[in-house]
């Protein structure tokens, strides 16, 4: 089966699928989706932000974690009202 079937097959598919089915193809996607964005980090890149995160510990440039869950919810807040 060629491309253009299968994705016509699956589309089809998802049409008529319930939400549980829905939310297990949106997790691989999802997934696969922030594999393939770290996958592009090379070796160097993760070392650099290593190396950048430790001094930014070092110089006293952190947040709480109460406080970094805090600005999460804010920016999820923000983001759902645009």
């Amino acid at each position: 089966m060629n491309a253009v079937k299968i994705k016509k097959e699956i589309h089809d598919f998802i049409d008529q699928a319930d939400s549980r089915f829905l939310q297990l193809v949106y997790s691989m996607v999802k997934s696969e989706r922030d594999q393939e964005l770290f996958s592009r980090y090379t070796d160097e890149d993760m070392k650099l932000r290593a190396s950048a995160s430790l001094a930014d510990v070092k110089a006293g440039r952190t947040s709480k974690l109460e406080d970094f869950k805090q600005e999460i919810d804010h920016w999820k807040k923000q983001r759902s009202t645009q």
